[in-house]
């Protein structure tokens, strides 16, 4: 490209090259513009259920919930969720997987979604001086 006092010359090999450059940025326009952030909310979903798993199994509140045999501890924790996720945690014996002595969704929320991440924790709880174990599942999905 030379500019002299007459005006602006392209060659030709620099017309050539504009029009690649031009045709290589509309390109990556238009296939960046298809990135979809659908796997970036899988990855949230699965961290967040491992997250809540954490929080009620190293807080004792599934070992306190199978001791009162109740879900009112589950269902106030699942509150303190964040709002785009919604939870189901489910509570079985290790010896009946198909039948849950404790089932809770976390207030608000509808079952179910079209992606669901679960988690499993083993609960070990002493009771009369023998241990039992448990199953707790942690479900969660997007609202």
């Amino acid at each position: 490209m030379r500019i002299n006092k007459k005006g602006l010359f392209i060659s030709t090999d620099s017309f050539v090259a504009s029009v690649l450059v031009f045709i290589l940025v509309l390109t990556s326009m238009v296939f960046l513009s298809q990135v979809s952030f659908n796997s970036w909310n899988s990855i949230d979903l699965i961290n967040a259920s491992r997250d809540v798993a954490s929080v009620l199994e190293k807080s004792n509140i599934l070992k306190n919930a199978i001791n009162q045999n109740s879900a009112e501890l589950i269902s106030s924790s699942l509150i303190n969720t964040p709002q785009s996720f919604c939870f189901e945690v489910t509570i079985f014996e290790n010896t009946n997987l198909s039948l849950p002595i404790i089932s809770t969704i976390k207030p608000g929320c509808v079952k179910y979604s079209k992606e669901i991440s679960s988690v499993e924790r083993t609960i070990v709880v002493n009771q009369n001086n023998s241990n039992k174990y448990y199953i707790a599942r942690v479900s969660g999905w997007n609202q």
